[in-house]
């Protein structure tokens, strides 16, 4: 179950992406360090995670794929994470 803390924050996100066939396999959320949370996502094509550590978001995936892309940094804004991670993903479908 994703807590209430990740909804509130990338809610909209988790349904797009699981409307393109991921689905969520695992979250952890810690009020403790910074609201940091993680939540790994698999689906046909293959796993990621999302994290937010500090309040910058990050996409761990296939390193090459971001490489290739530009997507191996970390993002400061969720409207440009959130555009960033879904053009990935539909790369892969």
């Amino acid at each position: 179950m994703i807590s209430h803390s990740i909804q509130a924050d990338i809610g909209a996100l988790i349904a797009e992406l699981e409307a393109l066939g991921l689905r969520v396999t695992a979250s952890q959320y810690d009020a403790q360090a910074f609201g940091n949370y993680y939540i790994d996502l698999s689906g046909a094509s293959g796993s990621m995670r999302i994290t937010r550590d500090r309040g910058q978001y990050i996409i761990d995936a296939d390193e090459r794929q971001l490489r290739q892309r530009g997507l191996l940094r970390a993002f400061d804004d969720l409207e440009e994470f959130r555009v960033a991670v879904l053009d990935y993903v539909r790369t892969l479908i």
